[in-house]
């Protein structure tokens, strides 16, 4: 007998359970997912399968992954409307005249500071400025740095201001560079710790 004739498929939010029997007549239950974009548009991508010893676990097992998929999606519309409520009632919370830095670098430490000069309704404006050596700190090739405001690095530029949401869906607000994002300098003349080549 033909099993692929015998498949039933349980359709809902954009995926699919599709229910048969293997070659010793366990039932078994094959989770896929719609796929909306990329190469693979308008396709089913199989997420997991089972096997299983009888059709009371099976069934089980199909409400579980049913209920499961209907939380996440309800999670993802609620945080998608917790993010536009963000974005109406948005109230930029960074300030002129705060020095920010960006630690990078792989077999060195590199520091760049950041000056806001000017603060917009959604971004800032941003100035490179230079860095100091703190006296006291020099190691072997490395040593605490701390902003120089007067030593400007070309002109300034804008930065729009984006936030991801933390697990109680608050909003954490940040400026982003080319290593990720850059951090609120707060250590006064302590500087943070840079280090270099020879």
């Amino acid at each position: 007998m033909d099993t692929l004739a015998q498949i039933k498929t349980i359709k809902f939010n954009g995926h699919k359970i599709e229910l048969s029997e293997n070659i010793k007549a366990k039932p078994v239950a094959k989770l896929s997912k719609f796929i909306t974009v990329g190469k693979n548009k308008g396709q089913y991508k199989l997420l997991e399968g089972y096997y299983f010893q009888t059709e009371e676990r099976r069934q089980e097992w199909i409400k579980k992954a049913i209920q499961t998929i209907k939380d996440r999606l309800n999670e993802k519309t609620q945080k998608q409307q917790r993010k536009n409520e963000i974005r109406s009632n948005f109230i930029n919370p960074f300030k002129v005249d705060e020095i920010y830095y960006d630690s990078w670098g792989y077999d060195q430490t590199n520091i760049d500071f950041y000056l806001i000069t000017q603060v917009k309704q959604k971004s800032v404006m941003l100035q490179k400025i230079g860095g100091k050596m703190v006296a006291g700190t020099q190691g072997m090739d490395c040593s605490n740095v701390a902003p120089n405001p007067d030593c400007k690095i070309g002109e300034p530029y804008l930065k729009p201001v984006v936030f991801y949401l933390d697990k109680e869906n608050n909003p954490v607000y940040h400026l982003t560079s080319r290593h990720g994002w850059i951090s609120l300098y707060d250590r006064g003349d302590k500087g943070v710790y840079s280090s270099w080549y020879a």
